[in-house]
């Protein structure tokens, strides 16, 4: 059977704290699902028209909510290049003041989505998009369902020792949240020799969180791809992204 034709419009949305470009995924057909959020990752090219996973997140019945990370695509600025050449725990404060201005602008993206697509929402994070859809759950009990893809819920640099901005910002990092998320439906995929965003702190968190899913174990899965790194094997990527759409088609139903 053929996919369903799929079709992009670009946006802006005024999220208060700034002006997020979006781009809007629906099925040609009318059918029209659930919103579904898609955050890209670091000094990626935000989803356009055609971009596969959005296309096939709109095509499976979603409707998909691409959203332009701050400091990206057409709000691109020099902090992408500044994380670029830092090093070590510096470079890991810039990275994060990206993901947390993102954090501050989703639950604007949020609102509308709900008010004009209805509910219930979900989020699926890539890489970057994975560090801050963690975070807005943590924040926000409106995203139902939650989908990190190589992404960590520990704001700690991978070596070295925080920065004092980092260190004031770690009590908001997911991995000291763990609480926040049951019972929604989470859903984790790392990789085995991923060097950027190591598995370690997302295998913790997910052992964290189920004694807190103890009456809902069905809703908390991890994976773990051994033989890749941060860039999936394709056969990785393929698993992985059809159970991440078996997991939203479970559980983010209306």
């Amino acid at each position: 059977m053929d996919r369903p034709a799929v079709s992009a419009a670009a946006q802006t949305w005024d999220a208060g704290v700034a002006r997020v470009p979006l781009r809007i995924f629906r099925r040609d057909d009318g059918a029209a699902g659930p919103p579904v959020l898609l955050l890209h990752g670091f000094a990626a090219t935000p989803p356009g028209p055609g971009d596969p996973d959005a296309t096939a997140l709109a095509a499976a019945g979603f409707t998909v909510l691409a959203v332009e990370a701050p400091h990206h695509g057409a709000r691109r600025s020099p902090l992408v290049d500044a994380v670029i050449e830092a090093q070590g725990p510096p470079a890991h404060e810039l990275f994060l003041r990206i993901v947390r201005e993102a954090v501050a602008e989703l639950p604007a993206v949020v609102g509308r989505a709900l008010r004009e697509f209805g509910g219930p929402a979900g989020v699926v994070g890539i890489s970057m998009g994975a560090y801050t859809a963690l975070a807005a759950a943590a924040d926000d009990p409106r995203l139902s369902v939650v989908v990190s893809i190589l992404g960590s819920p520990d704001w700690r640099p991978r070596a070295g020792e925080p920065t004092p901005a980092n260190r004031a910002w770690l009590a908001e990092a997911p991995a000291r949240r763990p609480e926040r998320f049951p019972p929604r439906a989470l859903f984790l995929a790392n990789a085995g020799r991923d060097e950027s965003v190591p598995p370690d702190a997302s295998r913790a968190f997910v052992e964290a969180l189920r004694p807190l899913y103890a009456a809902h174990p069905e809703r908390l899965e991890y994976r773990e791809y051994p033989a890749s790194g941060h860039f999936l094997r394709p056969e990785d990527w393929n698993d992985l992204w059809s159970r991440a759409l078996a997991w939203l088609r479970r559980w983010l139903a209306r």
